[in-house]
């Protein structure tokens, strides 16, 4: 299979994608390594946050770019985007400074509070950054391993990201050059506005040198949620005029055109099983019958709190399950389930159009998928209109039309995330009090953001006002203030809540396979520092002959740490279509679970 694959691949950059689960990492990481066999120097990197190269190839840690114990000509690496933006800002810093205090009206304290902020989709932004460096390096080949689709995508308009950043460093730098000028009588350029140019210089190479350049590798699996998405992305791709070189279609035979199946792993890890990769038998799990062996887990999950986060990496089947859940409960309760993943499936699920208005389901069941994006645009034009309002009642002159588009950019800035937590605090706000709410999030990586959301949106937020009250006395912001200090109360009550454990509680989902399950004891860490209660972990597909052991999910020496066991629920691997609410309901009263 490799050989039929490469051939197919002629450029430097080969993007793997896909939905989560289908097997992104494994096959960049037998392509990459099939490269480097190949006489090919090359470079395999992860822009996914929820990374799982280093449990691939049994090499800890990666996030500087390491080379790989199976051939020296292949160097790994897993970006860490948060450590990346980090230092661009150490290195930046006091031209920014420079910047923000000569083109507002903050001083030096507030102008350091701002840039103390996180950058919006910085994980996506990195990524991009990362990768136009490396179009500049010797590597012959670069394979990239990304995150499921909906940040994909961003990552593969990061440009537009960078575009926001941009616009506000501009807005200040002609503030702070008019006036310069005026002082100096000569133009004057500010030293950030180097840094400026330096951005869009390197995104102008990741659109032309990385991503036109590109083939892309489309990863799927049979299934009708999986090929409704991998349609989605296909459209996408073609949107985007970036090239589809082949399909990976994994665990079954295909005769489509520009398609190469490759039996389905689940245990793969290792240099020697990546290269064997395409040529293995299907993996199975000896026989027995896990079915019978615990009674239903109805009755458990009746007595969850009011709100459920079904959470996990990408493909074990988040949207199925919490879509399974919702269905069983709806039959004692009304049921609001919400997906705030930006690649949702639980159209597909339902075999239903759910929009963001929402459709019944049932008489008490309603679906929504929540559009994020549109979300925060609806609240950034509010924004933008009462500043815009205050400046054109007071007239405006050059000056001030410079400190209106500074305002304006602000709200560029707002922290990574923040679109999702609005979504989240639309379906707190919205929901009647007594219903159950259960919400389908997004994948690992992108939740754990989710979860520090609150707090740095709050940073964010009194940084706003604190720029607010200074520009006071050039005009009377109040709408513009009132609105973000009631927002402020908003995410006060959403992080009170989310840490209550009467109140809230995730549902860790996971699979039997050994690159999830450590990714899985990654996320728990995660929701345990977080304080986020954790009452259940659920192993999905369950072959027949699962051992009945909670340490089949979770060592104990991690489950042991949590302050209160996580109950083991154990889902099928369910033979029919996963699809409708009937197919739903028998599917969830065949989960187990182990006391």
């Amino acid at each position: 299979m490799i050989p039929a694959l490469l051939e197919r691949l002629h450029a430097r950059f080969v993007f793997v994608v896909g939905k989560g689960g289908v097997g992104k990492t494994t096959t960049s990481g037998a392509i990459a390594l099939a490269f480097a066999d190949a006489g090919l120097s090359t470079h395999l990197i992860s822009t996914d946050p929820a990374h799982s190269l280093g449990d691939l190839f049994e090499q800890m840690p990666l996030s500087q770019p390491t080379s790989s114990r199976c051939t020296r000509l292949l160097i790994i690496e897993e970006l860490d985007a948060r450590a990346a933006a980090e230092a661009w800002l150490e290195r930046a810093r006091a031209a920014l400074l420079d910047l923000v205090e000569k083109g507002t009206y903050l001083d030096t304290a507030d102008a350091d509070s701002l840039l103390a902020l996180s950058l919006p989709g910085v994980d996506e932004v990195m990524g991009a950054l990362r990768l136009a460096d490396l179009a500049t390096g010797d590597a012959q080949r670069i394979v990239v391993d990304t995150a499921p689709t909906g940040h994909t995508l961003r990552l593969l308009d990061a440009g537009a990201l960078i575009d926001g950043w941009t616009g506000m460093l501009r807005a200040m730098a002609n503030k702070a050059g008019v006036v310069a000028s005026t002082l100096m009588r000569r133009k004057v350029r500010m030293p950030a506005e180097d840094l400026i140019d330096d951005l869009e210089r390197r995104v102008a190479k990741f659109e032309s040198d990385v991503l036109r350049a590109a083939d892309f590798v489309v990863v799927t699996r049979k299934g009708e949620v999986v090929e409704r998405e991998t349609q989605r992305l296909a459209g996408e791709l073609q949107k985007r005029s970036l090239r589809v070189a082949v399909r990976v279609l994994t665990g079954e035979s295909s005769a489509e055109r520009n398609t190469i199946a490759i039996p389905a792993r689940s245990d793969l890890r290792g240099c020697d099983a990546l290269r064997a990769w395409g040529s293995s038998q299907v993996h199975k799990t000896a026989a027995g019958d896990v079915r019978s062996a615990l009674p239903p887990a109805v009755s458990f999950l009746q007595s969850l709190p009011e709100l459920l986060l079904f959470v996990g990496k990408g493909g074990v089947g988040k949207s199925t399950c919490g879509a399974a859940c919702a269905v069983a409960l709806a039959e004692s309760r009304t049921v609001s389930l919400f997906s705030i993943d930006p690649a949702g499936s639980l159209g597909d699920v339902f075999g239903r159009n759910v929009t963001g208005d929402g459709v019944q389901i049932d008489n008490q069941l309603r679906a929504r998928q929540l559009d994020a994006t549109a979300i925060f645009a609806a609240m950034s034009a509010e924004y933008r209109n009462d500043v815009t309002r205050v400046f054109e009642g007071i007239g405006i002159d050059a000056s001030l039309e410079l400190d209106r588009r500074v305002l304006d950019s602000l709200w560029s800035i707002a922290p990574p995330g923040l679109d999702e937590i609005m979504a989240l605090l639309e379906i707190v706000d919205e929901t009647r009090s007594g219903d159950t709410l259960i919400i389908d999030s997004a994948p690992t990586g992108h939740f754990l953001r989710l979860l520090e959301m609150p707090e740095e949106a709050l940073k964010w937020t009194h940084a706003i006002m604190r720029i607010l009250v200074k520009y006071h006395a050039v005009a009377a912001l109040d709408a513009a203030a009132g609105g973000m200090l009631a927002f402020a109360r908003r995410l006060k009550d959403l992080r009170a809540r989310l840490l209550d454990p009467a109140r809230t509680a995730a549902i860790v989902v996971t699979l039997g396979q050994p690159v999830v399950t450590a990714e899985t004891e990654r996320l728990v860490g995660a929701l345990q520092r977080a304080s986020v209660p954790t009452p259940a972990l659920l192993l999905n597909r369950a072959d027949a002959g699962s051992p009945l052991r909670g340490d089949h999910l979770l060592p104990a020496a991690v489950a042991g740490e949590l302050s209160v066991p996580p109950a083991c629920i154990f889902a099928p691997d369910f033979p029919d279509p996963l699809m409708g609410t009937s197919v739903l309901q028998r599917f969830v009263r065949e989960w187990k679970l182990l006391d």
